[in-house]
């Protein structure tokens, strides 16, 4: 993820694994009538998947816009922050091949 501060000081969120609910519920649906059409029960199991996909979209598993809203607030005018989500054991092995670049760990 990278949150950027533009020079006019609007924050922008550039997030590389976010999916909408309608983009899951889209795939979902594909999905659903697909196995469907396999099984014999295309229409049912095409609302299923929509149904499935949407609620799998509408999940967000990352760090919240909030809380990245809130990181882009303490940049200055014209710069970016990189974000990066690692397991709780890779904390400190991240920790020192970013130090070199002033990245430090926060908590999401």
């Amino acid at each position: 993820m990278i949150v950027r501060r533009e020079p006019n000081g609007r924050i922008e969120l550039h997030q590389t694994r976010e999916s909408s609910v309608g983009e899951g519920a889209v795939a979902g649906g594909t999905v659903g009538l697909l196995a469907g059409l396999l099984l014999g029960l295309p229409v049912g199991a095409a609302v299923a998947g929509v149904l499935a996909g949407g609620g799998l979209g509408a999940r967000d598993t990352g760090v919240e816009n909030s809380r990245l809203r809130e990181l882009g607030e303490r940049l200055e005018a014209g710069h970016a922050l990189l974000c990066l989500l690692v397991q709780p054991a890779a904390v400190s092995e991240v920790s020192t091949l970013l130090e070199p670049f002033g990245g430090v760990p926060v908590e999401p």
